[in-house]
């Protein structure tokens, strides 16, 4: 508001003929003091103990009444400057009162960084217009006293937009909001998501862009940008719809949103998926994480305090992981194949006769990305090799099948596996893929893996005649088995939660899965295997032979994990083991 009411001005001022007058730019001196006395009154609401603090504050306030009366009332305007005999009072008054500003609010405990930054640069450039005050009409610096007054003037209105930004900003970090109080936090307490971005950039551990997934998104000044973006996006394809079910006006989700953002690092995305604009939910922002923090560097700084054994293990490397979970005895897929720079190498072409399918994926990869099924076709009569049916419904023979592969191996290097069967518990949740289940493990301040979570997960992008694109979710009670409510990753189904699959139309909520001990026995294991890391999401498919694991995920989606279970993190089961990970960080990074 305070930033749009100086850009009406300016807008004013260049369509003004008095616009060489300060009529503009005194209202806008006026303005910048009374946000600077509202955030110092609240500020000593709040109270502080330091007395030189206090005594810093009063002044300060003192000075800026003053300041105002100098520049918003007029009539004694003249009178008042003889008194204080500056040409340029107000104006003076502010430089000098900066650095008392900037030494008051960098003793908040957390104040963003972008505040300080829009704080100083200011103060610099109010620092250039204070010295033309007193050398503009010189006539050593060649230039007309017209053109210094216009100068200065522009630089007044910069700096003024600099602090006023900044203390509107500072205003409502500052606790006006109704969730001032969850957001409480710093780098030794607080609720699990706030403390863990506290961490996250007081100890600068962004580490490389995982997410957002484009590296235009990790330039300076992009991520404001998007996020606003997804405000606009977010709110204008679901904001009537939270208008019309839950009572909640656009005008006030966009203000939750803004205070979300600026409390807990939450955007228009987060505030959607997980429910947010429902009051409940709201109050438990700060106990909620996000792909950005955990993706980003925080789980890698958790996994550095956890001793290497020699190496780091590679879960990103598909044939490294297989082989090290065949040399532990860990139930995985069979590797028929590895296709490399245009060659494939079949290692058990016997075994080719007997699978139901192929299942072709990158060597190093994350998710779904690049796989591909493959359906055997046998022939009937008993004569004749099988065919290959590929995902663009084409029937291809042995050699056809191995010359495609092959070409597409000159990108990347492919791992040729069998392809599973789901088992009857899990059979009706889909159609052509398989259904896995991810299981959260982490580990506890005496080094032994926990199981945390369990979600069955089901991939359209897998199934070719879905309608969706979606990633479908169901939480796993950890204690019996029994499935929960499916809902979707997608933005068109962020008011869905599903009893019943969508598509299969096979009932979700309430089915048990009698293989979940199995799941979790197994998860526990790779876990003890690859303990170098904190946290792991492991995926693993439940076949008629048993539980198989698939891959193992170093940074799993925290996002998605929290809306299926419509649970934030902080108040789940890995919300203790987390803030004990953190306690360990904090203490090794020197508190």
């Amino acid at each position: 508001m305070f930033s749009l009411a100086t850009a009406v001005m300016a807008f004013i001022l260049l369509l003004s003929p008095l616009r060489s007058s300060d009529f503009v730019i005194d209202p806008l001196n006026a303005l910048v003091a009374t946000v600077m006395g509202l955030t110092l009154y609240r500020r000593l609401q709040v109270s502080t103990s330091h007395v030189v603090l206090r005594a810093a504050a009063f002044i300060w306030l003192s000075v800026l009444v003053v300041t105002l009366v100098l520049e918003w009332l007029p009539v004694h305007r003249a009178e008042l400057r003889d008194v204080f005999s500056l040409k340029e009072s107000a104006e003076v008054f502010l430089w000098l009162l900066a650095p008392i500003g900037l030494f008051i609010v960098s003793r908040f405990e957390r104040v963003p960084a972008l505040v300080k930054l829009l704080l100083i640069c200011g103060f610099l450039v109010q620092t250039v217009v204070v010295g033309l005050e007193f050398i503009e009409e010189s006539p050593h610096l060649g230039v007309s006293p017209d053109g210094a007054e216009t100068f200065s003037d522009f630089a007044q209105f910069v700096f003024l937009q600099f602090y006023l930004i900044a203390f509107a900003l500072l205003l409502l970090y500052a606790g006006w909001s109704p969730i001032s109080r969850h957001a409480e936090s710093d780098v030794h307490s607080g609720p699990l998501g706030n403390r863990a971005r506290h961490i996250f950039d007081a100890y600068r551990l962004f580490t490389k862009g995982r997410f957002p997934k484009q590296r235009v998104a990790h330039w300076p000044g992009v991520l404001p940008i998007i996020d606003f973006g997804r405000i606009v996006l977010w709110t204008g394809t679901l904001g009537m719809e939270v208008q019309r079910n839950f009572g909640v006006p656009i005008f006030r989700q966009i203000i939750d949103i803004l205070l979300l953002m600026m409390h807990c690092g939450l955007d228009a995305q987060a505030y959607y998926m997980l429910e947010l604009y429902r009051r409940d939910r709201q109050r438990k922002a700060g106990q909620y994480l996000t792909r950005y923090e955990t993706k980003n560097g925080l789980l890698t700084a958790l996994n550095y305090l956890i001793p290497k054994n020699g190496h780091r293990s590679n879960l990103s490397d598909k044939a490294a992981f297989d082989r090290v979970c065949v040399e532990h005895g860990l139930e995985v897929p069979r590797i028929l194949a590895v296709a490399q720079h245009g060659e494939i190498a079949w290692r058990n072409l016997r075994r080719l006769t007997e699978v139901p399918g192929l299942f072709v994926k990158p060597a190093v990869s994350k998710g779904a990305r690049g796989t591909e099924i493959y359906t055997v076709v046998r022939n009937t009569t008993g004569t004749g090799s099988a065919q290959y049916m590929s995902p663009d419904g084409t029937l291809l023979s042995e050699l056809e099948l191995s010359t495609r592969i092959a070409g597409q191996s000159m990108e990347e290097m492919l791992l040729v596996q069998e392809r599973l069967e789901n088992a009857p518990s899990v059979a009706p949740f889909a159609q052509a893929s398989l259904v896995v289940i991810r299981v959260i493990t982490c580990l506890d301040a005496q080094g032994r893996p926990t199981v945390t979570h369990g979600m069955l997960r089901v991939l359209s992008k897998l199934e070719a005649g879905w309608p969706s694109a979606a990633e479908y979710g169901a939480p796993v009670d950890l204690a019996t088995g029994e499935l929960g409510w499916l809902s979707s990753d997608k933005r068109e189904d962020a008011f869905d939660f599903f009893d019943h699959h969508p598509v299969t139309g096979a009932r979700v909520a309430g089915a048990l899965l009698p293989e979940w001990a199995a799941v979790k026995a197994l998860a526990l294991r790779a876990h003890d295997v690859f303990n170098d890391r904190f946290v792991i999401g492991w995926d693993i498919a439940v076949t008629p032979e048993g539980p198989v694991l698939i891959e193992g995920n170093a940074y799993p989606d925290f996002a998605f994990l929290q809306r299926v279970h419509r649970q934030p993190a902080g108040e789940s089961p890995i919300g203790p083991l987390l803030q004990s990970g953190l306690d360990r960080l904090v203490a090794v990074r020197g508190g």
